[in-house]
């Protein structure tokens, strides 16, 4: 006689861990090249490596985020540009974070920027 129990079913976890940008500062002081700046934050549960993850802008250029090694749960990573080919354009621009497999797992479109001053996501 079959059971009348649910089935359940393994749930495939896709690594991504709920990494989300949480603030972005386009227009630092001092250089932009070197000192523009986003900010991510792990709202998962598990810890995410971040090797192969990239910030990209809608113009295709990227940050590679590898410089964060591992984001714990609960924990926050900042990247900033160091010379990277992506820069935040102070007038405004489109981000998208990028997981290893090519999934964009956030994304954030901001208008317009101040000197020194970061721009939270919400997120």
């Amino acid at each position: 006689m079959p059971s009348s129990a649910p089935a359940s079913f393994a749930i495939k976890n896709r690594g991504t861990g709920g990494v989300v940008i949480t603030k972005v500062l386009p227009r630092p002081a001092g250089l932009d090249s070197q000192n523009e700046e986003v900010t991510f934050l792990n709202r998962g549960p598990l810890a995410v490596p971040m090797a192969g993850w990239v910030l990209r802008d809608a113009s295709g250029k990227t940050w590679n985020l590898g410089s964060l090694d591992t984001l714990d749960p609960g924990a926050s990573g900042r990247v900033q540009r160091r010379g990277m080919a992506l820069n935040l354009n102070d007038d405004g621009d489109s981000l998208s974070l990028i997981a290893p497999d090519g999934t964009v797992v956030d994304s954030f479109s901001y208008g317009s920027s101040q000197e020194g001053v970061g721009i939270e996501t919400g997120h």
